[in-house]
């Protein structure tokens, strides 16, 4: 079976390439025109991620979005902050999810942060808890980990990672318990306008714990 070739007005390419599996009839107009390609014809693959705050413009022809919202992670020293997808000129129910907690730091054993959470999501996700440290005293330099998020990766090494947490020589001297990771909300918008607003937040990692990010698909 043969390919098909569309040529450009001025320039370049397209090829199509039927397979023998599938018979596709594709009826174009008798008179010249535009077969054109637009975020309405090609659902599911197209999407902006935000990994700082800003403003998203919903494109022409779209009116439902999947929105992935992961809070920072947290620090063997600080919390991770809290990211969101809320209204612009485009009327939402704030989509949040806030950041993994700190680790515990006091001298003995301390404890891992908690992870985040994700809130008014269609699917709401916790962070995986920081490791806590328990072993104070040792002559050992070690390293507790830290909590991971849904976009994967621990030690504060992927968005919303987890800070991992340390202990000198000897490991009493500063032992600290490593972040939880950030929180995740997926939500699934419809009914939304073309050429409106929804404003993006994005929220710090703490104390080592990894930024958090936002996702639009359509």
């Amino acid at each position: 079976m043969g390919n098909i070739v569309l040529q450009g007005a001025t320039s370049g390419s397209t090829t199509l390439q039927p397979t023998d599996a599938v018979t596709t009839t594709l009826t174009l107009p008798s008179t010249s025109g535009t077969l054109a390609t637009t975020a309405s014809l090609l659902p599911g693959i197209l999407g902006q991620a935000f990994t700082s705050s800003g403003t998203f413009t919903i494109p022409t022809g779209v009116t439902a979005l999947k929105v992935t919202v992961v809070g920072g992670g947290g620090g063997q020293s600080g919390s991770g902050g809290t990211s969101s997808v809320a209204s612009g000129t485009q009327t939402i129910t704030t989509i949040s999810a806030s950041g993994g907690g700190s680790g515990g730091g006091n001298g003995s054993a301390s404890a891992g942060g908690t992870g985040g959470i994700g809130t008014n999501g269609t699917i709401n996700i916790r962070g995986g808890s920081g490791q806590g440290y328990t072993n104070a005293g040792s002559p050992n330099y070690i390293i507790s980990v830290g909590g991971t998020s849904i976009m994967g990766g621990s030690g504060g090494g992927q968005y919303g990672g987890g800070g991992n947490g340390q202990a000198g020589v000897p490991c009493i001297t500063y032992p600290y318990g490593a972040g939880g990771g950030g929180g995740a909300a997926i939500s699934y918008l419809t009914g939304l306008t073309s050429g409106n607003t929804l404003t993006v937040a994005i929220g710090a990692g703490g104390g080592g714990g990894y930024q958090g990010i936002v996702i639009f698909e359509w």
